[in-house]
């Protein structure tokens, strides 16, 4: 579910994502007829240049898996297209150019990298507005550089908290220009501590202003500070709250607690192809999963707010560029965090706020696809599974694990498959097969099928 706290009353087409939508609606659409780049800086994703070359207008809001999002430009990340209304409604009124280097615009987020990704998916989608420059600080990352890219000159702020008010106490940035304001997973904002910041922050941008609470809750705290700041606030709910998404399949393991990881790794061997998130409860059960995975031959990795911003850049690249295929995460350092084509959601135990539940499994089973969503629970975990059913409306299938003979046949299909699939380039071996092929003419076809299936099969016939 979606609560929009603060945002004028829109009539809204709710339908499933199309080429574009009606025009009766009183949000602008997104329209561009160039046929040349006018934005400076850098290049843009070819998907936001063939949208907006084609002159498609789309704004449609629909309910997705975590019941919370937008749809604007099929395949954008939605936290950057819940942005997208207020830049279009505001560019509209002409609000950019009256200030042109002011920061009129400023987006919070709770993590780095969820602001990181909104900052990429607004770049892209102003790509054809060449009056708007997008620039994102937050903390972990070189302070001075962040103040001299605010020092040149934007429009829009994507920010956490935190590093934003650091800004503001050094003075690199001003916040009297501000026209509209953004809290993207407020709850969560407000979960980690930042309450303070968005305080402060609130009383010192311009009471004249856009101010906009995308919350998949609506705390008391939350709405303590929408009574204090806003003003004629309207709520908007989307969707039912926390309903669960129908392309997600809910798997439940039952296991002794000290079997947890043994588990884990019979569900990683029995779906060799899987690509997907690990999510477990604290840094500590996070790193030291990752720890075994990654000793055992998994490739896997981790994510927590330990890691340095170097770190958590470089395990995400990876991860979306698939040469990981398991992400171990909090709940905190993966909120937000939008990678496409996840198979399988695994939960490492149930989360404590079960809420937290329909935030992890929506990260796969998106765009049309199916997806997994595993919980790997124990005896005292099945009342809270319960009234997980109950909340997302679905029932869990109690999955029995798989055999040794079940995992092995899944892994030589894997292989096979591979074999299949390999690409062979005949100029390069060419010269090198008379000798191969006399080192191996004594053995038959089937002699030479046995040897090269065995010698990648082996360790899982050893182990299981």
């Amino acid at each position: 579910m979606v609560r929009v706290v603060g945002l004028e009353p829109t009539r809204l087409a709710a339908q499933e994502p199309k080429s574009c939508v009606s025009t009766n609606s009183t949000i602008p659409a997104c329209t561009a007829n160039y046929t040349t780049p006018r934005r400076r800086g850098q290049g843009v994703r070819s998907k936001s240049r063939r949208y907006l070359q084609n002159s498609l207008s789309c704004a449609t809001l629909y309910p997705n898996p975590t019941q919370r999002r937008y749809a604007m430009f099929q395949g954008y990340s939605q936290e950057a297209v819940d942005f997208m209304w207020g830049i279009r409604f505001n560019n509209e009124r002409g609000w950019f150019l009256a200030h042109k280097d002011d920061y009129q615009q400023h987006l919070l987020a709770p993590t780095r990298e969820l602001a990181q990704q909104i900052a990429e998916e607004l770049t892209g989608l102003t790509y054809f507005m060449p009056e708007v420059q997008v620039v994102c600080v937050y903390g972990g990352a070189n302070m001075e550089k962040q103040a001299k890219r605010l020092a040149e000159g934007c429009q829009i702020v994507v920010a956490t908290p935190g590093r934003l008010m650091d800004h503001y106490k050094h003075h690199n940035i001003d916040l009297d220009h501000v026209t509209q304001v953004v809290l993207d997973e407020a709850d969560e904002m407000l979960n980690m501590g930042f309450t303070d910041s968005i305080n402060a922050i609130l009383e010192k941008v311009p009471e004249d202003r856009n101010t906009l609470m995308f919350s998949a809750t609506m705390s008391p705290e939350i709405s303590r500070i929408a009574k204090k700041y806003l003003h004629d606030a309207k709520e908007i709910t989307i969707g039912t709250k926390n309903e669960g998404s129908k392309n997600v399949n809910h798997i439940a393991y039952l296991v002794h607690a000290k079997d947890k990881y043994a588990a884990l790794k019979r569900i990683a061997d029995y779906y060799p192809q899987i690509y997907g998130i690990i999510f477990c409860r604290t840094r500590k059960e996070t790193q030291e999963i990752a720890d075994k995975l990654i000793q055992d031959g998994y490739n896997a990795d981790s994510l927590h707010g330990e890691l340095s911003q170097a770190q958590r850049d470089l395990v995400m690249q990876k991860f979306r560029q698939r040469h990981l295929q398991l992400l171990v995460a909090t709940d905190v350092a993966a909120r937000g965090l939008d990678v496409n084509d996840l198979t399988h959601v695994i939960n490492y135990g149930l989360p404590d706020d079960i809420e937290s539940y329909t935030h992890r499994s929506g990260r796969t089973g998106r765009a049309g696809k199916t997806g997994i969503s595993i919980a790997i629970i124990n005896l005292r975990e099945k009342g809270k599974m319960r009234e997980i059913e109950r909340i997302i409306n679905k029932k869990f299938i109690m999955g029995e694990m798989p055999s040794g003979k079940q995992i092995c046949e899944q892994q030589l299909i894997k292989l096979i498959d591979d074999i299949e699939k390999v690409k062979v380039n005949d100029e390069e071996i060419e010269s090198f097969l008379p000798g191969i092929y006399r080192k191996l003419e004594w053995l038959s076809k089937e002699d030479l099928i046995k040897r090269v299936v065995s010698m990648e099969f082996n360790r899982f016939l050893e182990y299981y």
